[in-house]
């Protein structure tokens, strides 16, 4: 039952990592499923303080991810068009690596902020969107 424990700990903190990574996965409450189910474990030995200190920075942490891009957006200008074109491009980039990354994080947001500015300022539709409609 234990082997069995420390290899789903072992899975829910890789997948904590790579939720560090991936905006999909929440990173931080898997590390601490991890922690809790290596606790369960006869090796387990964690003061009850220690599960407590993790479980609040695995929520505040969580809640920051959160919050705190959206906030800084808004904070400095940018667009609803321009969150979303951010998250496209970090889903979109993750596929083709670190160059990925650099290539679809820079121009998806300026070019959704872009077509956010020319819509609300100048009343003007790109041509792709006519067919939209």
């Amino acid at each position: 039952m234990d082997i069995i424990l420390i290899i789903i700990g072992i899975s829910l903190l890789l997948a904590g990592f790579v939720g560090c990574v991936l905006p999909v996965l929440p990173g931080p409450p898997l590390s601490f499923l991890a922690l809790l189910m290596l606790q369960i474990t006869r090796w387990g030995d964690f003061s009850s303080s220690f599960l407590w200190f993790s479980a609040l920075a695995a929520i505040v942490v969580t809640i920051l991810d959160y919050v705190v891009p959206v906030w800084g957006t808004t904070r400095f200008g940018g667009t609803r068009a321009g969150i979303w074109g951010a998250s496209i491009g970090l889903v979109v980039g993750l596929f083709f690596g670190l160059s990925g990354l650099c290539w679809a994080l820079l121009p998806v947001p300026l070019l959704a902020n872009w077509r956010e500015m020319l819509i609300r300022e100048m009343h003007f539709v790109l041509p792709w969107e006519l067919f939209l409609v």
